[in-house]
């Protein structure tokens, strides 16, 4: 409903409360609960711009995503905020493309998520053009089997660390990176995937990096994708590799970078 065309792109807050009222400015109600009883509202409110609205999601107590969340704040290319709180996420097994196309969100906490039965991340994040911190405080998606576009083009991003991420099961990892290329910090020193098919584009533009550490990144498919991995990377950074024949690979492809 509120991803409709007449909505999307006057949307500027999503918030969740734990009281299900609505107030009497609301231009606009739902029903979003999952067998349409009423037990989940969704409504919009007059913003402090005109022609804009703030969405609230309402239920008496916390409110759970669905088990397939796919695209569900997608396209809401002018929201500046989320509130969370009320949020519950233990049943979520795809967030694939739910904030791709953010536009002017800049911070994002995702701490009280609940990623025990997360599986399907593709393009979460994806074109997220201002994003500058997300807050994945006791994330562990050990079950996640693909996080291909995941922070593609997110080009305000400078620190990612996420060395809690289980990526064991992940095998690929095609453009997770592109184009962050305000990024200095990123830690996936942890990463050990057991088999990795494709890792086309995964590092492209990290012009900003001094040091990459994929040490972790020793199983490879036989026919893996490498193209473009480290295409316009920083010619300076220093890349730390834990697969002899991967290394000489990527030494032979990029005979100009630091690849230990």
């Amino acid at each position: 409903y509120y991803r409709s065309s007449e909505w999307k792109d006057k949307i500027v807050s999503v918030s969740f409360k734990n009281r299900k009222v609505v107030p009497s400015d609301a231009v606009i109600t739902w029903d979003l609960s999952f067998n349409q009883d009423g037990t989940v509202i969704g409504y919009l409110t007059p913003a402090t711009n005109s022609d804009t609205y703030d969405l609230v999601i309402c239920a008496d107590g916390y409110i759970n995503l669905p088990v397939n969340s796919k695209n569900i704040f997608q396209g809401l290319s002018k929201v500046e905020s989320y509130d969370l709180y009320y949020l519950k996420s233990d049943l979520v097994k795809n967030l694939s493309y739910a904030f791709q196309d953010n536009n002017l969100l800049k911070t994002l906490d995702l701490s009280n998520f609940n990623t025990d039965n997360l599986v399907y991340m593709y393009g979460t994040f994806e074109n997220c053009y201002k994003l500058e911190s997300i807050n994945f405080d006791g994330w562990h998606p050990s079950l996640a089997n693909g996080i291909n576009r995941l922070f593609s083009n997110c080009n305000s991003l400078m620190e990612l660390d996420l060395s809690n991420f289980d990526m064991t099961n992940v095998s690929n990892f095609y453009m997770a990176f592109y184009r962050d290329y305000n990024l200095t910090k990123l830690n996936i020193s942890t990463w050990n995937p057991t088999s990795i098919s494709n890792l086309s584009s995964t590092f492209w533009s990290l012009s900003a990096m001094k040091e990459l550490d994929i040490s972790g990144f020793t199983n490879f498919s036989d026919d893996c994708d490498y193209t473009y991995i480290f295409r316009y990377i920083n010619p300076s950074i220093i890349i730390k590799t834990g697969n002899e024949s991967f290394k000489n690979k990527m030494i032979s492809e990029y005979p100009d970078l630091n690849i230990q």
